[in-house]
């Protein structure tokens, strides 16, 4: 396996992540241009093959399904919106659901300090690969079910297509009031699902408030209408 040019240390690191994802899903390469630079992104080459396996054996368990194993549309408008706002100095920033780490990737590219978060050990291995493979750091990661956050805080919590379905809402608003520090700002991006207006009322009854700003992402030839939300408490 190639480790490009990698420091010894971290080249034994990203073969090691990448001989045990590649050994359990067929993996290939996209490069992504985001903010003027190109991103390396290591990703599983049938994603809905995983996806379909994963539901045949947690039938019962939707946090289980791997979203993780596809690379959203939210994601990149998130990740450009990283890229034309700066993120403040002295952020700390955490990436919710990492999933293949872009978002958390870019933001690290300029000049933040990330920590990944997903609850899938896997979609942490492959969100590990990519952020050597682009930034030459080993990311700090923490992996926790957003029923039980961690206690920790963080001044800025970006977020990517985490709003897809109801029983996520209460986890979710339990994890930005556990984790985000009490001037922080998280930033959503979500594709406009119907169901996801609940979960901002959610959000209102419970003290936050937001602005949203309109992106489009075309990928694959299709374009996708993406809101991104600046979030604050009250």
């Amino acid at each position: 396996m190639n480790n490009f040019g990698l420091p010894e240390e971290l080249g034994w690191r990203f073969d090691s992540l990448y001989q045990w994802l590649s050994r359990k899903y067929p993996m290939t390469v996209e490069h992504i241009e985001i903010g003027g630079h190109t991103f390396q992104i290591n990703k599983i080459t049938d994603p809905t093959a995983a996806l379909e396996e994963a539901v045949a054996a947690n039938s019962m368990d939707s946090f289980a399904t791997p979203y993780w194993a596809e690379l959203w549309p939210s994601a990149i408008a998130l990740s450009e919106f990283v890229a034309e706002n700066a993120i403040p100095n002295h952020s700390t920033v955490l990436e919710l659901g990492c999933g293949m780490g872009l978002v958390g990737i870019v933001a690290g590219h300029f000049g933040a300090s990330v920590v990944l978060n997903d609850r899938e050990d896997d979609a942490l291995r492959l969100a590990e690969l990519n952020y050597l493979i682009n930034l030459s750091v080993v990311p700090e990661v923490l992996q926790f079910d957003w029923i039980a956050p961690v206690q920790r805080q963080f001044s800025l919590i970006l977020a990517a297509d985490v709003v897809y379905e109801l029983a996520i809402y209460q986890p979710l608003l339990h994890t930005f009031r556990t984790m985000l520090a009490p001037r922080g700002e998280i930033w959503l991006a979500e594709p406009n699902r119907p169901i996801a207006k609940d979960f901002f009322k959610v959000l209102s009854d419970n003290d936050f408030v937001w602005e949203m700003i309109p992106k489009k992402v075309t990928r694959n030839g299709r374009e996708t209408r993406i809101s991104v939300y600046i979030i604050r408490r009250k």
